[in-house]
């Protein structure tokens, strides 16, 4: 017996997951299998908090979230919910017996809104809603609960879905208004609002007698810039318009004596839009609206009022951080609750004791559940990510700052390579923010974690149009996109190249949305300038999706919707995790330039056949060795016809018509941002103007398969 126990405790030691004996760089297998929580909600008599933690479902191909409960102590965490198809939106009823959420269970054709029992046990649908509630919040009197929800199409509509003849013109036909709705605890639903506009927000009143809305004349993000702020009865009654411009108000709320309504909105105190988001109060009568703190630096969201109605606590972004503030109402006064090098996200205040529950993402680990009592400290409550700590080596992140080409300080967060060696110089990857009107701010980022995992340092630079660091900065890409924007980008490269850790030879750019217009900007309109960025010259990284709009793009592009909204027709997780687990190679690798590439470079990888050249060097996915991360041969890059193909087809395109036949979320915009393969050229004559395209290696419908292949003329991309 003796003689067994070492071969024992030998084998028990090999069945440890290696994380356990050896900590490693986060892979883009380990990036997708993190978990998040989202969410969280403070029982009533604040003892216990619920939240939903999601993770990826491998084999159902789509991240599936559940309903927890945790004590506020941070004891006794359990799982509530186990449907197949997830739960979201947990919300305890004010007398703290029920929990009201969201799911799709069993027959249903989409979401519904269910009840369970605070303790745990069985949820009961409380209706069959014909089209799918949302944003649901309970009535004082824990007897109903409000939601908003798409009207029901028409049975014209509804034959036509049936036939699948369901083309419409993308974004301008394709909705239904969304509604108030009421529903009691039998299932007998109300309808609140009527008319031709949609309710795009709305809260109750502390007594529950009034609600304070906006209103737009559709759902579609153009229109939001047309949204109003109103309040009314809870029966719909005597409604009153309390805003008139055009600039988008959000989360109005009325105040705990009823006189006032709170909202925000990205506007001076003229409602000028484009400015850094602000606070605005209103008599619930009407009249003129009032901003609070006019002259704060920083940009406001998620306000709230506090229970005794002197006071607003909101999130403020100050650039490279978030914080909880608190400003006095009467006398401008404001409070800093929070401090620290983080993110503070998912912010809501106890509506009776005005304790905040909210997540704090920081430099070392994802979003956790904090709370925050009146004269205490904020403490963590969930520790979902301590294996963070023990499996992984965390990348050094902190804020970096340096000077624009016209003396402006900027500032980002830098990024050092897993196992940085000082004095050793790194490939750098550049990552513009997408909005523009955005901020990066410090937090466990699990794509950069990758990056430096993969031996790269990542500069993430808050360049001009970014928020949090007053208007003026701001508003330098009114009337001038790339004014001082892409300088900023060049200079903060340079600032990295500067401290030593940068490689000059080995510099990356990568971006989506008005990130990737930085990478039309950055890497091909300013190539003579003269400065060590512009002559050294980028290679070019981009995790985008779609055909991306650069300001010098003026004919319509295919959006993102019309493949990424595709669903998978097989495992694609599954099909994909061998390659993924073998990630990506050393980025030493990537091959030193002088000098401008000639117009046809080396191929993307020594599997690709020599006629099939690549257009431009830095078209490499990630500059890498060329060698693809996401699939085991390298992808056969479009010829240059097929390319002149692609552009014809999308400055053809006068308006482009989707059906609605395939299906919706599937998480291959999560699994295959590694396989991205970003081409880049220019066309002389009609289509005198940069166009980037970016392909993914998914498995899509038959429909996006074949429009692969129609505008690649066969090729694989």
């Amino acid at each position: 017996m003796r003689a067994c126990v070492p071969v024992f405790v030998l084998a028990l030691l090999c069945c440890l997951p290696a994380t356990a004996q050896e900590r490693r760089p986060l892979g883009v297998v380990d990036m997708i299998q993190l978990p998040s929580i989202q969410d969280p909600q403070l029982s009533p008599d604040g003892t216990r908090i619920l939240f939903v933690m999601d993770a990826p479902d491998w084999k159902a191909n789509r991240r599936v979230g559940h309903v927890y409960r945790i004590n506020a102590d941070g004891t006794g965490q359990m799982q509530l919910t186990y449907g197949e198809r997830g739960e979201s939106s947990p919300r305890w009823s004010p007398d703290g017996r029920r929990i009201a959420f969201l799911s799709r269970r069993g027959d249903d054709t989409h979401v519904q809104l269910y009840l369970l029992d605070a303790e745990g046990g069985e949820a009961r649908r409380v209706m069959a809603h014909p089209t799918a509630p949302s944003d649901i919040t309970w009535a004082p009197d824990s007897r109903l609960v409000f939601f908003t929800a798409p009207v029901a199409p028409s049975p014209a509509a509804a034959e036509k879905k049936r036939l699948q003849d369901d083309v419409f013109a993308f974004e301008e036909t394709n909705f239904e208004h969304e509604h108030l709705w009421v529903v009691d605890l039998d299932g007998k639903t109300t309808r609140i609002t009527y008319g031709d506009y949609s309710v795009t927000d709305y809260t109750l009143s502390p007594s529950g007698s009034r609600i304070a809305m906006t209103r737009a004349p559709s759902p579609l993000l153009e229109h939001m810039r047309f949204s109003e702020a109103w309040v009314m009865d809870t029966n719909g009654g005597n409604a009153v318009r309390l805003t008139t411009n055009e600039v988008a108000e959000s989360e109005p709320q009325v105040s705990p004596d009823g006189t006032q309504v709170l909202f925000t909105a990205d506007a001076n105190d003229r409602f000028e839009p484009y400015y850094n988001d602000r606070l605005f109060v209103v008599p619930v009568s009407g009249g003129a609206a009032r901003v609070l703190l006019p002259d704060a630096p920083y940009q406001v969201s998620n306000a709230q009022w506090t229970p005794d109605g002197t006071a607003v606590a909101f999130v403020a972004n100050h650039g490279v951080h978030t914080q909880l503030l608190q400003v006095h109402v009467a006398t401008g006064r404001v409070t800093t609750l929070t401090s620290g090098d983080h993110t503070v996200g998912a912010w809501r205040m106890h509506a009776r004791t005005g304790a905040h529950v909210f997540t704090v993402n920081t430099t070392t680990r994802p979003g956790e559940v904090y709370l925050l009592t009146p004269g205490a400290a904020m403490r963590q409550v969930t520790h979902a990510f301590d294996f963070v700590d023990r499996q992984y080596l965390v990348a050094r992140q902190e804020k970096l700052a340096w000077k624009g080409q016209d003396g402006q300080a900027v500032e980002g967060l830098l990024y050092y390579p897993v196992n940085h060696q000082p004095g050793q110089r790194y490939p750098l990857l550049v990552f513009t923010h997408c909005v523009p009107a955005a901020s990066d701010t410090f937090g466990f980022s699990p794509e950069a974690q990758v990056y430096a995992g993969k031996g790269y340092a990542v500069l993430r630079p808050n360049y001009r149009g970014s928020t949090g660091y007053g208007d003026a900065f701001l508003r330098d890409m009114v009337k001038g996109y790339f004014k001082q924007a892409h300088l900023d980008v060049l200079a903060g490269a340079d600032a990295v190249i500067a401290l030593g850790l940068a490689d000059p030879e080995k510099l990356l750019k990568k971006g989506w949305s008005a990130g990737g217009a930085h990478d039309q900007q950055t890497c091909h309109v300013h190539d003579p300038l003269q400065g060590g960025v512009e002559r050294r010259r980028g290679g070019q990284l981009d995790l985008d999706v779609r055909p991306e709009r650069s300001p010098r793009v003026s004919h319509p592009v295919v959006r993102r919707h019309a493949l990424a909204g595709q669903r998978a027709h097989r495992p694609l997780l599954g099909a994909f995790a061998p390659a993924l687990r073998r990630q990506c190679e050393d980025p030493h690798a990537l091959p030193r330039r002088s000098g401008r590439p000639p117009g046809a470079a080396a191929a993307v990888g020594r599997d690709v056949p020599g006629p099939q050249v690549q257009r431009r060097a830095d078209a490499t996915l990630g500059g890498a060795a060329g060698r693809p991360w996401l699939v085991g041969t390298a992808p056969r890059v479009v010829p240059r016809a097929g390319r002149a193909r692609v552009v014809s087809a999308l400055a053809g395109v006068g308006q482009l018509h989707l059906g609605n036949r395939a299906g919706r979320g599937c998480l291959s915009s999560s699994v295959v941002i590694f396989g991205c393969l970003r081409e880049s050229f220019r066309f002389k004559g009609k289509y005198d103007h940069f166009c980037s395209l970016s392909f993914r290696f998914v498995s899509g419908t038959n429909a996006c398969e074949s429009f692969h292949k129609r505008i690649a003329g066969g090729d694989s991309v």
